[in-house]
This record gives C-alpha cells, sequence and structure tokens, in this order.
C-alpha cells in the first residue's frame, strides 16, 4: 500500500515538475497518518506500506514519523523516500527502531558542478555519511543517478562512476541510473534555453528516464547513447555480483 505523508517539496530541483504541480509544500498530522496505517492493517490485505514523498523534508515530523511507529507498537514492515545527505546516527537509529525495511534517494550526481548547476543542494561526501549511519542499522537502501543532466561532462560522467564504487552499498542494496528527462513543469522544460538544451525527442511516450530526450551543449546523441551503456554495464555489474556473491 502506499500512503502519501506530504505534498509537494521545498527544494527546487531542475528536473523535477513537483513544484509546479504543488505551489506550497503540506505535511500531514501524525495523527492521521496514523489513522490510515490501522485502517491499512485492519484490511489484512497489505503487507506493506511505502510512504511518499521525502519523510525528513522536517525535523521534527520526521522524529515524530518515527515515534508513531514505536510508541504504538506497529508492526507493519515499510519504506520511504528521504534525504540520506542529512541522515544523522540518531536518525538512523530511529529509522530502524520504527521498522523501515528500505529507503530510496536520488543521488543524481558527484559532481557539485552538475548538481549547482541544477539546482539541486546537496554534498556527495554528506550523501556517504548519511550512507554509513544507515548502513550501520542494516537497512536497504534503493539510490538513483542521472545521467546528462545540464553540465554533465565526460568528465564529471567519470566522478560519479568512481563515486558508485566508493559507496558502502551491500548486497540487499539497489542501484539505478536513469537518463535525464524534461517533464513538462519542470524547469529543465519551462527554462530550456537557460539551460542551453535541446530536444530532440517529441514522442511524449519516450519520456520514461529511458531514453535521451535532449542533447546538451557538452553531450550529443551519440555520447549519451555510449556513455547510458557505461551505466547501465554499472548497474548490471552490481546486480550479478550480488547474485554470485
Amino acid at each position: 500500500a502506499t500512503v502519501i505523508a506530504n505534498r509537494g517539496c521545498p527544494n527546487q530541483c531542475s528536473f523535477c515538475s513537483r513544484q509546479k504541480l504543488f505551489k506550497k509544500t503540506k505535511i500531514r498530522s501524525v495523527e492521521s497518518i496514523l489513522a490510515e496505517v490501522r485502517d491499512i492493517i485492519a484490511l489484512q490485505t497489505y503487507n506493506y506500506i511505502n510512504f511518499y514523498d521525502n519523510i525528513n523534508i522536517n525535523k521534527g515530523f520526521f522524529r515524530d514519523f518515527c515515534k508513531m511507529f514505536i510508541d504504538n507498537d506497529i508492526e507493519i514492515p515499510w519504506g520511504c523516500e528521504l534525504r540520506i545527505d542529512i541522515i544523522s546516527d540518531e536518525d538512523a537509529r530511529m529509522l530502524k527502531e520504527a521498522g523501515c525495511k528500505l529507503i530510496a534517494t536520488g543521488i543524481e550526481s558527484a559532481s557539485v558542478k552538475v548538481l549547482q548547476n541544477n539546482f539541486k543542494i546537496q554534498d556527495p561526501e554528506l550523501v556517504k555519511n548519511g550512507l554509513v549511519n544507515i548502513k550501520k542499522y542494516n537497512i536497504p537502501v534503493q539510490v538513483y543517478f542521472v545521467l546528462g543532466l545540464p553540465g554533465e561532462t565526460e568528465s564529471t560522467f567519470a566522478e560519479t562512476i568512481n563515486y558508485i564504487k566508493d559507496l558502502h552499498l551491500n548486497d540487499g542494496d539497489t542501484l539505478n541510473y536513469f537518463i535525464a528527462t524534461p517533464y513538462p513543469g519542470s524547469k529543465l522544460w519551462d527554462e530550456k534555453k537557460n539551460f542551453k538544451i535541446n530536444i530532440i525527442e517529441h514522442n511524449f511516450a519516450k519520456y520514461d528516464c529511458d531514453h535521451i530526450i535532449f542533447e546538451t551543449e557538452d553531450l550529443n546523441r551519440e555520447k549519451l547513447k555510449k556513455m547510458f551503456l557505461v551505466a547501465k554495464k554499472v548497474e548490471k555489474e552490481r546486480e550479478l555480483n550480488k547474485i554470485s556473491s
């Protein structure tokens, strides 16, 4: 089952259209979420809950959310999305005690330049620290990376691939690499000229993060194709290593 804990996002990432969908960030009360969780458990139909969206955009809410599970002895397994760069050891401990079974997080790139170009305010080194805290409590993670954002070069891509190899990922963790996609409503779509991108694919059926939609000043279609093959190879090798280990 999926439970919406909040709507909107205070961040301004270029590739996300959430700012257009929801002008303000609204967080549900813990009491409201608890009531829905109890209803789901009472149905005896679902054995897992995924909470959407980012549950730690507000520190106070995050702590109260975890306490909701702990104080009410709720034992249904659950997963969530969150920013991992601000996860402390105490946060990770609370997630574990609350019964969290999976964390999904967008890392996007290891290049500070690429992140800044796309208004993703995140320090790759703090991401590593947060991941170490999470792995200390053996909570599986699903990490997402994005190829081809404005500012991406062959050099920044290589930087990200090397960064991935240094991450503390275990067999229970998953790595996914996607192609940057300018969804309508996102900054990439609304401000194409400012980002200096050239949209070469206009079939919206292919706007699935698996097809090349635009070229940049630094990367044409052919370069992006080659780089995406490398990215998917890294992704596949990780899965094969999990099977053989």
